[in-house]
């Protein structure tokens, strides 16, 4: 062992909150990988991937750096606690797909444009700023208020909007115009808002965040799938339109693969060169390593500089037959996101005393960490499958790692609830059988003995004809024994 490594304690790594969101210490040990400038300058507007990937970091580390930035501005658009029967109320209902959706995000978009401009004193013509501050005000009380504020306020007017009549037209004097109100239809009054913030000049960045999408999210829910295709529209119809016209206009949006890939619509493939898929990898060197997020997470816990190698035994002589590195052993229990392994190493750290990560700390830590896999596994694929729990034990009824495909539909069928689910749905248990492929709880075994697991290739399909696996990180929940001569498996 390093004589170096005798003075550091896996237990004073700070590893930081589950959730990124509010995190102060973010900015510190924030990993940078290739594409986040492309992210911050606009470049890259969709942030994609997988639950614990890191979209949220990804938003909240731009979001500090706009912060300290003063020539920049930032607000943000949630679903979460969005009253989404009011957006449907105010859809426009002369169409019938996505389009019904648009006017009411075009209009969201704007009114959160101009309270970033109201927020710039470095806009001109100050005549126009002041419009547009004053037409907020008149409206919302203020220039600071929410998304669901706005919409509720639009459900109370009917739909309406008052703007002052230098806008609106009107046989008065400029001066008196400045103080007469009339009130007109969002949709219209988003035009002409739209034409006063074309006379807008400022060298400001103006930042829209669109997070939490996946909020109330119900597969095969219709009108969310359109709410979240208009959104996509709107986002990118906003950004061409206001670029266009020299503002600087950068939204970024984040949204679960699972959902966007679902998403059937001919505007989805306009949107790939702006698109940056949270793709993590878990070897030590590479484009988007985890190894990489693991160090800059430990390097901010000291002074001087550390390294994984420095605070664990990769090579401990207690490994399982077959597994050459600690780190292997720990990255092989996640689906190689951001959040399985930090969330794995802050509970191994619980069990550490003194000194570096040992195999016997991970060892006891894993009971707890699969709980936790199970748990984020039911958080996200619950809306697709409301028998997953059922589904889960059929494979620990099944008492194995390796089984075939007939063994696992017995099992499956064997389970009256189930059973009854699928008849309700009219579905067969191959249907099932899927979605544990797609949300990569199983994966199959190829003729040369490697795993194929979907969180490694997202482009792989279920293959009935290969047997299948069940991934290490729901072992201990799902009482699997471990298998001492997983060595003879090559793992891709």
């Amino acid at each position: 062992m390093d004589e170096n490594m005798k003075n550091i304690n896996f237990r004073d790594i700070n590893w930081g909150p589950d959730e990124a969101k509010g995190d102060k210490n973010l900015p510190n040990y924030f990993f940078e990988f290739p594409d986040f400038k492309e992210i911050k300058e606009g470049n890259c507007r969709y942030v994609i991937g997988r639950k614990g990937t890191g979209k949220t970091a990804v938003i909240e580390a731009v979001k500090n750096k706009v912060e300290n930035e003063p020539l920049n501005f930032a607000t943000a658009m949630s679903l979460r606690d969005f009253p989404l029967a009011i957006v449907r109320k105010l859809r426009d209902k002369t169409f019938n797909d996505k389009s019904q959706f648009v006017p009411v995000w075009n209009f969201l978009i704007i009114i959160e444009v101009c309270k970033l401009i109201a927020q710039d004193a470095g806009a001109e013509p100050v005549e126009e700023v002041d419009y547009l501050k004053r037409m907020l005000v008149s409206n919302f009380g203020s220039i600071d208020f929410t998304i669901a504020e706005t919409l509720t306020y639009l459900d109370k007017k009917q739909s309406k909007l008052k703007l002052f009549s230098s806008v609106i037209g009107g046989e008065y004097s400029e001066e008196s115009a400045k103080n007469i109100s009339g009130e007109v239809h969002y949709q219209k009054a988003g035009k002409y808002i739209i034409d006063k913030i074309k006379n807008i000049r400022s060298d400001s960045s103006y930042y829209l965040f669109i997070d939490e999408l996946d909020e109330g999210y119900k597969a095969g829910d219709d009108n969310l799938r359109l709410l979240i295709l208009s959104l996509l529209r709107s986002t990118e119809d906003s950004y061409i339109e206001l670029n266009s016209i020299g503002l600087k206009f950068i939204p970024i949006l984040a949204l679960r693969n699972d959902i966007f890939d679902r998403l059937e619509d001919n505007d989805i493939n306009k949107l790939d060169d702006y698109i940056t898929r949270l793709n993590w990898l878990s070897i030590k060197n590479g484009r988007m390593s985890l190894f990489d997020v693991v160090n800059k997470r430990i390097q901010a816990s000291f002074k001087e500089l550390v390294t994984w190698d420095r605070v664990a035994i990769d090579d401990d002589k207690n490994l399982p037959h077959g597994v050459d590195s600690l780190w292997k052993y720990i990255t092989n229990r996640t689906f190689e996101r951001p959040r399985d392994l930090v969330k794995f190493l802050k509970i191994c750290s619980k069990e550490t005393t003194a000194g570096p990560l040992t195999f016997k700390d991970v060892s006891a830590a894993e009971d707890k960490y699969s709980s936790w896999f199970y748990q984020e596994f039911q958080n996200e694929v619950h809306s697709y499958l409301p028998v997953w729990r059922e589904s889960l034990q059929a494979l620990t009824k099944l008492g194995k790692w390796h089984f075939t495909y007939e063994e696992l539909t017995t099992k499956l069928m064997a389970d009256e609830d189930i059973s009854r689910f699928l008849s309700e749905k009219k579905w067969s248990s191959d249907k099932i059988i899927n979605l544990l492929f797609d949300f990569s709880v199983i994966g199959n075994i190829d003729s040369k003995r490697r795993w194929l697991f979907k969180y490694k290739d997202h482009d792989l399909v279920w293959d009935k004809e290969m047997d299948m696996i069940i991934h290490f990180g729901f072992a201990k929940k799902l009482r699997l024994k471990h298998v001492n001569n997983k060595g003879k498996y090559n793992i891709e």
